[in-house]
């Protein structure tokens, strides 16, 4: 039978060279590290959205940077369909954007400010596509901001006359020009108001469905992981502490820091 499982994660630990105390220094400490993720096992299956979630400084988003190649490992591996990525391949980068995709909390900053929407996702469709003509360009990149519900009339804007929930959208289109198999969600909804997170969430859901779309979705607000996700993964120092199906999660937490979790956050008015 054939596996549904796009993305595997083995025992990963990713370690930070940490600046030495003057205590370290005294006692001859040559090195110091931190351990930004620590034997992490996490795997996830095709047209899922799985919630990652937990405080900052968890290892969420030290977690998402692995998976793209930013961080190095340290041990452990990261496996695509079953086999593992080489990230020291001098050719993994165009291999990397294609398949994963990252929607970062910032909308603002993600975008290029001296770049209109129409040269923003100009650049990405030509660079996956480059035997497109101008044509084919324009009309892909009309599909895709129907798909995210932004209108078409404000392609020639630059980020700062967008709103935030515009701007999120087009970080979602130009994440989909790529067609990538997985969409990372790094705090996708954080930065923007209450009303335009609800709009933005029900958009990721559409897409899921739709598209058939994987999505690895990181939050700090169980309330949004209950509303997005099937599965959750809570996440504390680095490991991962408690995993299941939502329900089995929101009903009956095994883990103090998951049940202080479920206890602190207040439920979104969606």
């Amino acid at each position: 039978m054939k596996s549904n499982i796009l993305l595997q994660i083995k025992n990963l630990t990713v370690e930070f060279s940490k600046d030495k105390s003057l205590f370290d220094i005294f006692k001859g400490n040559s090195k110091k590290t931190l351990k930004a993720i620590n034997g992490v096992d996490l795997s996830l299956s095709k047209g899922e959205i799985l919630g990652l979630v937990g405080e900052s400084g968890s290892g969420k988003s030290s977690l998402i940077k692995t998976i793209v190649g930013i961080n190095k490992i340290k041990d452990g591996k990261i496996l695509y369909l079953g086999k593992e990525i080489d990230y020291k391949n001098r050719k993994i980068k165009k291999f990397l954007s294609k398949k994963f995709q990252v929607v970062f909390q910032d909308p603002y900053s993600s975008l290029n400010p001296s770049m209109t929407v129409f040269a923003t996702l100009k650049e990405v469709i030509k660079f996956h596509n480059s035997e497109l003509d101008y044509k084919a360009v324009y009309e892909k990149m009309i599909s895709l901001l129907t798909m995210v519900g932004f209108n078409k009339d404000l392609i020639y804007r630059k980020p700062k006359s967008l709103s935030g929930g515009q701007r999120q959208r087009i970080g979602i289109a130009r994440a989909l020009a790529v067609e990538p198999e997985i969409l990372l969600l790094d705090e996708p909804v954080t930065a923007l108001d209450v009303s335009i997170q609800a709009q933005i969430l029900n958009l990721l859901k559409d897409l899921n469905e739709k598209l058939n779309l994987t999505m690895l979705f990181v939050a700090h607000e169980l309330s949004i992981i209950e509303f997005m996700c099937e599965k959750v993964a809570v996440m504390y120092l680095g490991e991962i502490v408690e995993f299941g199906n939502k329900n089995e999660i929101f009903r009956n937490p095994k883990h103090p820091y998951t049940k202080k979790l479920i206890e602190s956050i207040p439920k979104l008015p969606f």
